[in-house]
């Protein structure tokens, strides 16, 4: 995909943990924990890997603007 920053690609990987998974058929319940637990570890990684100006909900880095998106909060209807 061309993205050579390491937040960037982190903060990318948290946000379609919980699509991949329900595209792999996990069971919902698991594939909602695992978006949850993605965000909880977010801060255990170095610190070039981090970016909370850009990595929040409606923050540069969000790919579900202006609506509730994973990590942050579970998709509407699932």
């Amino acid at each position: 995909m061309g993205i050579r920053n390491e937040a960037e690609t982190e903060c990318f990987a948290m946000q379609l943990s919980i699509v991949m998974a329900v595209e792999l058929r996990v069971p919902l319940a698991y594939s909602k924990q695992l978006g949850r637990l993605t965000l909880a570890n977010y801060f255990d990684h170095p610190s070039n890997y981090i970016d909370t100006n850009r990595c929040r909900e409606d923050g540069q880095w969000d790919l579900f603007k202006n609506r509730p998106s994973p990590p942050w909060h579970d998709f509407p209807g699932l």
